[in-house]
């Protein structure tokens, strides 16, 4: 089974202008489907390098920088919220209706 890869876009919505920021996402893709989560994180298009994927120039790069640099440790049943499956597997006492 692959991996999850995962990529930073900047301005997915070609919204970025001289005078305007554009937003960075996170780019999930599994299994040929893809998902994009905000990062809070709106830069303008000189400071961005997409060959690197980082931010540049900024005052803030740094700032921005340490985050995106930072490898997420994989979610253990101790590090998910309660109530999160951890497998596929159901339970037959599962409070899930049989119609869903």
């Amino acid at each position: 089974m692959k991996a999850p890869t995962i990529k930073f876009i900047y301005d997915r919505h070609h919204r970025a202008t001289k005078v305007s920021k554009g937003s960075i996402e996170i780019r999930v893709s599994y299994n040929g489907k893809q998902k994009y989560m905000g990062t809070g994180i709106s830069v303008y298009p000189r400071h961005w390098e997409e060959k690197t994927q980082r931010v540049r120039g900024d005052g803030a790069a740094l700032e921005y920088n340490s985050p995106m640099t930072a490898r997420p440790s994989p979610a253990t049943p101790s590090t998910l919220p309660p109530n999160t499956p951890t497998s596929r597997s159901h339970s037959t006492t599962s409070s899930v209706s049989s119609t869903w």
